[in-house]
């Protein structure tokens, strides 16, 4: 479980030492490196826990986490143009073990993209719905 950033805050080097170690070891051995080429991402997060902890907390602790999997090569980095982040907290319910649940959904359109640019074609974004045919 990702901790609050009020349980880090003024902690030994070692303490955040140790968040770092952990996240990077659970997630080689959930999920292991990314088989295929890291693109842009779309990365929800839902922490599940006995205690609910501040909301800006929620994304503040998942620094470790988030970092384990650029370093696992699920995702490109943790800038604004490598993913969007959507991160949410709920109790568990009666007899339901606490987790996190993470949903990575690359970015269809970047996909596309690199493809139709390796054939010699472009794509480009628009504010505009496409027009269905009548």
């Amino acid at each position: 479980m990702t901790l609050s950033q009020n349980a880090l805050d003024g902690k030994h080097w070692s303490v955040k030492h140790a968040q770092k170690v952990y996240w990077h070891e659970a997630v080689w051995a959930i999920a292991g490196r990314c088989p295929s080429e890291p693109r842009r991402a779309d990365v929800q997060i839902v922490r599940v826990s006995s205690r609910l902890i501040d909301p800006l907390n929620v994304y503040a602790g998942l620094k470790w986490l988030l970092d384990a999997f650029v370093e696992q090569g699920w995702l490109t980095g943790d800038s604004y143009n490598d993913l969007t982040i959507v991160a949410d907290q709920r109790k568990c319910a009666k007899g339901e073990d606490p987790r996190m649940v993470v949903t990575i959904d690359y970015d269809l359109l970047s996909a596309t993209q690199d493809a139709l640019q390796k054939r010699g074609a472009t794509v480009e974004r628009t504010s505009q719905p496409p027009r269905l045919p009548r």
